[in-house]
């Protein structure tokens, strides 16, 4: 059966959007229907899907209840033809919050798509779902997850120092400097800032820790007259702490305490 393309007018292409792209709406013509990509065997999905659109079907990796940011995800659902994007998205509010986690997936010839990615810095006081959508494609995407889930801050982001160190300067007006190593991946294209807290005590004051390039390494220098006696160890113990500038919940402290003092 033959399917009547229709004029739509103004910009919106909201009401014909799952049929047409929005290349496509133009003059009325006579078009066949694209040819249905048929469910791969055994799959409990409830339908098969054309060239335009991704659809939800048979997963081969349900996301969990909550993820930690950085967290590897593994996802695969079956749609049409067209190379996908992923975006990760607010699950109530999806304009607020949506990151491309994966672009340019394509399917294995039977119509399953298979990507995997890390989970990007995001707020923490919401849950996400992630969004297919096809390739020119104009709708508003697919949802391809079995259902919406959690992010927390993540663990093990500072990677030196990270607890037992010990830096001390020779007491001769030098100052010293420490070298900091953390994983870059959880705080995407954002930099950082770099503090080295005291658990009970006041920070230590560094200088090169505010904005900092997200590399995955930076040097703070500490000035001579910042460092306190070895003699005195409840303010001698801190921590690195690395915090996104573009969102302060992603952040991390080293595991334990290391000194920071004069030479003893």
């Amino acid at each position: 059966m033959n399917v009547k393309k229709m004029i739509l007018r103004g910009s919106s292409c909201l009401a014909f959007s799952l049929l047409f792209s929005c290349s496509q709406l133009s003059e009325i013509q006579d078009v066949k229907p694209q040819k249905a990509i048929a469910k791969s065997k055994g799959s409990n999905d409830g339908g098969v899907t054309t060239d335009c659109a991704p659809t939800q079907g048979s997963f081969t990796s349900y996301v969990a209840s909550s993820y930690a940011i950085g967290d590897y995800v593994s996802l695969s659902w079956f749609g049409g033809l067209n190379p996908c994007t992923v975006l990760m998205r607010n699950a109530n509010f999806p304009y607020v919050y949506q990151n491309t986690v994966a672009s340019g997936v394509s399917n294995d010839g039977g119509g399953r798509f298979s990507t995997g990615f890390n989970i990007p810095s995001a707020p923490t006081n919401a849950n996400y779902q992630f969004y297919a959508f096809a390739s020119g494609n104009c709708t508003d995407g697919t949802n391809v997850t079995s259902g919406s889930f959690s992010v927390s801050a993540p663990t093990n982001i500072v990677t030196y120092p990270n607890g037992g160190e010990v830096f001390t300067s020779n007491g001769s007006g030098q100052g010293l400097v420490i070298s900091v190593n953390w994983n870059p991946s959880v705080f995407g294209g954002s930099n950082v800032n770099i503090t080295i807290p005291n658990d009970s005590y006041s920070p230590l004051f560094v200088t090169g820790g505010n904005n900092v390039p997200n590399t995955g390494s930076a040097q703070l220098y500490v000035p001579s007259g910042s460092i306190l006696p070895y003699s005195l160890p409840w303010v001698t113990q801190y921590r690195v702490r690395v915090a996104s500038v573009s969102n302060s919940q992603v952040s991390d402290e080293s595991d334990g305490t290391f000194r920071v003092s004069l030479a003893y």
